[in-house]
């Protein structure tokens, strides 16, 4: 018996133009792996058949693979000197979007500090906090000025990435000395998980504003109790992961929960939103009377986990619909069964079957959109999991 793992076939592109999937391809690396028993041809419902699966492996070994080295040599590349932000190729504009990206492979790769001095790591945290709004806590994906609740989230995520991954040393010098813990009683009494938590909430909120922050991202709930991009803006599965996430992130999902305890059915608005998702072939869909897409198995799927209600729809019909949208023959996942497979809906099958412990997969963190076990590694330790 012996464990692979297994992607879908990609086109063969040069790999400086696949940096928008970098962070999707390298998370399903390390979250799917798949168990090949020589002795029976029946595999796990995630692959194809045993000599399909021979035959591939074959084809990808005569193909060039991507060492860490020209995984990390191309990155580094993307970063915009003039916005201190990563950019989606060489010489192109920074942006939040491919910023936090960046972070993520390197939290993937155990390398942040290895890729980031402190001094770039100082100049990303300055340039997140310039983009975002004095007035209302918004924040922009660059200096173009479009304002969206998912740079909030990146830019928050961002930063606690850069908090845990950095280490508190790093800022120190920038007047964060209160930072330290220990000394008080109710201090000596938190547990690692709290005072990590606490660290980096601490110098977060010496960059940038997180109540306001938060305070934005509510305004763009709706009544329907989703949220979209901008106030008013129509709820929609992607923009809730988003928001969901970037408060969780700055311990404020309480502020979902504003009425009384007899109004339960009120403080549940979201959840209930998100179950009624599914639809009868076990998908789930991103807003109302649209058709399933395997991609919601994580927009949806993460924010329920978040919220404690993953219970709350049929995750074994979940599951089989992600599955027969295999391709069984090149491999990868499709949006729907029988469509062309691609890495962004083989991540969101692969992350939305590991939210529900599929066998044979590594936990995914549903805040993070990355591996347990490499957000642990950072000192990122939470209960949603």
């Amino acid at each position: 018996m012996r464990w692979e793992f297994r992607t879908p076939s990609a086109p063969k592109t040069k790999a400086k133009e696949r940096f928008c999937c970098a962070t999707a391809s390298a998370t399903c690396g390390s979250i799917a792996f798949v168990r090949i028993d020589d002795d029976d041809d029946a595999l796990p419902p995630l692959v194809g058949k045993k000599e399909e699966v021979k035959e591939e492996v074959k084809e990808e070994e005569e193909e060039e693979i991507m060492s860490k080295e020209d995984v990390m040599k191309f990155i580094n590349e993307c970063y915009d000197e003039k916005s201190s932000l990563f950019a989606g190729a060489p010489g192109h504009d920074g942006h939040l979007l491919y910023t936090l990206s960046a972070i993520q492979i390197f939290v993937l790769y155990e390398c942040v500090q290895e890729q980031l001095s402190e001094e770039r790591a100082k100049k990303i945290c300055t340039a997140i906090s310039k983009l975002q709004s004095k007035e209302d806590g918004s924040f922009a994906g660059d200096e173009w000025g479009e304002v969206d609740t998912r740079f909030s989230y990146c830019a928050f995520s961002a930063l606690s990435l850069l908090a845990h991954g950095m280490g508190e040393e790093c800022f120190l010098d920038d007047g964060l000395e209160a930072l330290k813990i220990g000394g008080s009683d109710d201090e000596k009494k938190e547990d690692n998980q709290d005072k990590n938590r606490s660290k980096a909430l601490g110098i977060m909120r010496k960059i940038v504003d997180v109540d306001k922050g938060c305070e934005f991202i509510m305004k763009c709930r709706n009544f329907d109790g989703g949220f979209g991009s901008t106030p008013g803006g129509e709820s929609h599965a992607g923009q809730i992961f988003v928001c969901v996430g970037a408060l969780q992130i700055c311990n404020q999902l309480d502020l979902l929960y504003t009425a009384d305890d007899d109004e339960e059915e009120e403080n549940d608005k979201l959840a209930w939103w998100l179950a009624e998702r599914q639809v009868k072939v076990g998908g789930l869909n991103g807003r109302p009377e649209k058709l399933p897409d395997v991609c919601y198995s994580w927009w949806v799927l993460s924010s329920l986990a978040a919220l404690k209600k993953k219970h709350w729809i049929d995750l074994d019909k979940l599951k089989a619909f992600i599955l027969r949208c295999q391709d069984d023959i090149s491999g990868g996942i499709s949006d729907r069964p029988d469509d062309e497979p691609d890495v962004y809906h083989t991540f969101f099958g692969i992350a939305g079957l590991s939210l529900m412990k599929h066998e044979g997969l590594e936990e995914i963190d549903p805040i993070y959109a990355l591996p347990v076990r490499s957000v642990r590694k950072i000192g990122i330790e939470s209960d949603w999991y």
